[in-house]
């Protein structure tokens, strides 16, 4: 619904080639009024920033008239559209096309309760991550570091930094410095998923109502920035596990991971509806991040090549590698399903949900194989 102030008296400007009578923001149509056109079609309704938006029965000057749910202008949502003939069209309106026609407005209700559910479904989730989490930070703690009987293990990763430096005789040399900080990696490994229980806390509370609006376009925005964060943390992780130590290499992993992250933002963006079937996709998101995303992979291939002692990896840490690369790949697999539209994914919710589970198994299983290797010698 949109917001506007009760307050404001009712007012007449002409505008849109017709006449508007009513409530106005910025000297602009905002909040309820009515509009006539010279040709005798009429909207009567709510506005935002000037375009019909909201609610509202657009009366055709042909003779059909539309009422429901418009935005930006255009019939957009549940609405019922009654011919010239008298031939009703009940259903969901998509950018001013008729996407899913309805028998029974209870299929809009059906709509909302799956809502609801996906909802219910992310605080779940986020007790489910929080309790990993908080173990799991307990654990790093208060267990690991009396492994050793004297509290004192750990288990971090040293952070150092290179610059090249002019020795006499020998000219430029690659320098390394003194450890610039440590990773410390059990807490790190709780904190990915703490991060995600944070963003579904905030997607099934304070945020559910934007959350709401977001899916009815096919956009989940919480989503990508909290993969930017949380992903990008635990391919820095599993880069230190095979012998990364540069705090510049740390930071391209990380922000590739990040920028790939936002070009699925992008993707859903460019690409905003809730039926991602009946128009023409934009693929470039997809595949300039597809592209970015395998950079990190590309230096963590790079430092596995380069070891000559592979056969001293644990096989834990193996496990973790294979672990998340087959997850990696399946989020471009759910991405892809939704927008071709194949069998269930043809609905943008069951994607939704695809995600949610996919980051959840992917973190679970990762947070218990670190645990496993914390025990190893």
């Amino acid at each position: 619904m949109v917001e506007y102030d009760k307050t404001l008296e009712r007012q007449s400007i002409p505008w849109m080639g017709g006449n508007f009578t009513g409530q106005l923001k910025n000297h602009i149509p905002h909040g309820q009024g009515r509009l006539l056109l010279p040709n005798g079609a009429r909207y009567d309704g709510e506005w935002k920033e000037g375009k019909p938006h909201g609610k509202g029965t657009v009366n055709h000057a042909g003779g059909g008239i539309y009422s429901g749910e418009l935005f930006n202008g255009r019939r957009h949502g549940y609405g019922i559209y009654t011919k010239p003939d008298g031939e009703i069209i009940k259903g969901l309106w998509e950018n001013g096309q008729l996407v899913k026609p309805l028998k029974d407005p209870k299929d809009a209700a059906l709509k909302k309760s799956t809502f609801s559910r996906l909802i219910r479904f992310n605080k779940i989730m986020g007790f489910v991550h929080f309790i990993q989490g908080t173990l799991m930070m307990l654990f790093a703690f208060l267990w690991y570091p009396n492994l050793d009987g004297l509290g004192t293990q750990t288990f971090t990763i040293p952070v150092v930094g290179n610059y090249l430096e002019f020795v006499p005789g020998e000219g430029l040399v690659l320098t390394t410095t003194d450890t610039l900080f440590e990773l410390p990696f059990l807490p790190l490994t709780a904190s990915f998923l703490l991060i995600s229980a944070l963003f579904h806390f905030i997607i099934a509370i304070p945020y559910k109502e934007k959350y709401v609006k977001g899916l009815e376009q096919g956009i989940n925005k919480m989503r990508w920035y909290e993969y930017a964060l949380s992903s990008s943390l635990m391919i820095v992780l599993i880069a230190s596990l095979f012998g990364v130590r540069d705090i510049a290499v740390f930071a391209l992993i990380a922000l590739a991971n990040a920028a790939m992250n936002f070009f699925g933002l992008d993707m859903e963006l460019l690409n905003a509806g809730f039926t991602k079937t009946i128009k023409k996709i934009n693929w470039l998101p997809f595949i300039f991040g597809s592209i970015i995303g395998l950079a990190p992979w590309v230096a963590i291939a790079f430092y596995i090549g380069v070891n000559p002692n592979l056969d001293q990896v644990p096989g834990f840490v193996w496990a973790i590698l294979a672990t998340y690369f087959i997850a990696f790949n399946t989020f471009p697999v759910n991405m892809y399903l939704q927008y071709k539209g194949i069998g269930k994914f043809k609905n943008y919710l069951h994607g939704e949900r695809g995600y949610i589970v996919l980051s959840l198994v992917a973190k679970t299983i990762l947070t218990w194989l670190v645990l496993f290797g914390a025990f190893q010698p």
